[in-house]
């Protein structure tokens, strides 16, 4: 669930962050103005990171995730409808801290259901299906613009994709040890 999950935000997350410019670019902002709205957005993610960094120390973790996809989903909406700098500036703010939101919550999460013995084996073999997500993006949405001119489609479309990643953070949970490593005095706790 949570390769799935995180495999739904890698694919809107990298394919917002490289076409973020472009997109702005072809609706009319200033290239200077659309690069500083990139800047804006990663340097407003250290919020984010700090913020539900903390508070996941305190909140369930999936529910915390459940939030910046939303927030995300959100600010995606935002900037395709964008009229103004002012819708610029807003998408900036509530698509960077959800960005940055979800980053200190995957590495931690992992911790928490897996412990800290495999942890790097399993941050490792969740990579191997989650680069391709975050390959498979940004080609995505330059196919859908060269095709129809336009944003709108592959938009919408990591928008459904963050609401599917809602679902299964939803239902990822921490698991069960099988009775064998029971039996060998594991626990259900985290190490």
């Amino acid at each position: 669930m949570l390769i799935l999950g995180f495999g739904a935000r890698s694919i809107s997350m990298t394919s917002i962050v490289v076409h973020e410019v472009a997109y702005l670019t072809d609706i009319g902002i200033p290239l200077t103005v659309a690069g500083a709205a990139l800047g804006g957005m990663v340097f407003i993610s250290m919020i984010g990171r700090f913020g539900f960094g903390l508070l996941g120390d305190y909140v369930d973790k999936r529910y915390l995730f459940i939030a910046t996809y939303l927030m995300q989903a959100v600010g995606i909406l935002i900037l395709n409808n964008v009229s103004g700098m002012a819708m610029v500036w807003l998408f900036v703010v509530i698509y960077g801290i959800a960005y940055g939101g979800a980053i200190p919550l995957s590495f931690s999460i992992v911790g928490d259901y897996f412990g800290r013995k495999n942890y790097a084996t399993i941050r490792g073999y969740m990579q191997f299906f989650l680069i391709p997500a975050t390959l498979v993006g940004p080609i995505y949405a330059g196919l859908v613009f060269d095709i129809t001119d336009s944003y709108n489609i592959a938009f919408t479309s990591f928008i459904v994709s963050l609401l599917f990643g809602t679902v299964f953070i939803f239902f990822a949970r921490r698991p069960k040890l099988p009775a064998n490593a029971l039996s060998l005095g594991y626990t259900n706790e985290r190490t």
